[in-house]
């Protein structure tokens, strides 16, 4: 990155991401989103866990529009993804940083308002929504519906915003859970950190693949069982 187009970075946007095999359509299609990231001022880093002869096929397509890394062996938390956020932590050169999931896509829109609310707040929380909506996709926006109607914070969305500064000060959040988009909003919170949640600012949200969404289920229980007359409703 040359000195003017450092000057034109206003936060680092981290994707933690780990694939089994390759998938070329994929990997073009991400490469197009983190072209757009690096566009709207972003420092992208991606934080790939992926087996070796997988890493080495997205790294041709999309190191030529972010920096393309692997977790720092360093971090051995149960939940690799936290390995990879915590790396990413370490590496980037902005304060404000943006935290998404692979499946979560901003626009240039998004990323400045989030820009502009993490010069006021250490954490933002927005909210998601999905696009399309295959039938699954719709039962899961009942879901982060219902979560929105009950719960004073909102749904829990799979981005946040924190400065880094911040993040430095409150240490590492627990990396041995499964809840982790969670976990490190209420690490933030539990050591004083200015946390807004953002009710009002959606992000686009891509749907699973069915498969995927099976696969979820499990977890999507362990997140709504505890809160009881919430799956009470739901049902």
């Amino acid at each position: 990155m040359n000195a003017a187009s450092k000057r034109d970075v206003r936060c680092s946007f981290i994707v933690p991401i780990r694939r089994v095999k390759a998938n070329p359509i994929e990997i073009e299609s991400l490469g197009d989103y983190f072209k757009s990231l690096r566009l709207a001022g972003c420092e992208v880093l991606i934080v790939d866990g992926s087996p070796k002869a997988v890493f080495a096929e997205h790294k041709k397509v999309w190191q030529n529009f972010s920096r393309h890394f692997a977790p720092d062996p360093k971090y051995t938390y149960l939940n690799g993804k936290v390995n990879g956020v915590h790396t990413g932590v370490d590496v980037a050169s902005c304060e404000r940083i943006i935290l998404a999931d692979d499946d979560i896509r901003y626009s240039s829109a998004d990323v400045q308002k989030m820009c502009d609310l993490l010069d006021v707040h250490e954490m933002v929380r927005p909210q998601n929504f999905i696009e399309p909506l295959p039938w699954w996709a719709r039962i899961e926006t009942g879901r982060i519906l219902i979560n929105r109607g009950v719960l004073r914070a909102g749904d829990y969305p799979g981005t946040c915003g924190f400065r880094r500064s911040t993040m430095l000060r409150v240490g590492h959040y627990d990396g041995d859970v499964l809840f982790d988009n969670e976990e490190i909003v209420r690490h933030f919170a539990l050591h004083g950190a200015n946390v807004k949640y953002a009710r009002d600012f959606f992000i686009l949200k891509r749907p699973p693949s069915f498969t995927k969404w099976l696969e979820q289920r499990p977890r999507q229980a362990y997140e709504d069982f505890v809160m009881r007359g919430k799956t009470f409703a739901f049902l």
